[in-house]
C-alpha cells in the first residue's frame, strides 16, 4: 500500500472518530435535556397552575423529539 493511500485512510479514520465523538457528545446532551423536559412535564401535571393545554404542548414537544430520535435508526 502506498504512503498516500495510507495517509488517506488515516485521515478518513480520524474524521470518522471525530464525527463519532461529536455525535456521542451531542446525543448525551440531548438525552439529558430530554430528561429535564420530561421531569418538568411530570411536575406540570401535578401543579394546578398549568393548564391541560400547556401540558399537552409539552407532551407534543416530547413526541416530536421522540420522532426525531427514532428517525436516526435508518
Amino acid at each position: 500500500m502506498s504512503l498516500i493511500k495510507m495517509a488517506e485512510r488515516n485521515n478518513t479514520a480520524n474524521q470518522l472518530i471525530t464525527w463519532n465523538e461529536q455525535c456521542r457528545n451531542a446525543m448525551s446532551v440531548a438525552k439529558s435535556t430530554y430528561t429535564s423536559i420530561a421531569v418538568q412535564l411530570e411536575a406540570m401535571k401535578t401543579n394546578s397552575e398549568y393548564t391541560a393545554e400547556e401540558v399537552s404542548e409539552i407532551e407534543a414537544m416530547l413526541t416530536e423529539l421522540n420522532t426525531l430520535a427514532v428517525s436516526l435508526t435508518v
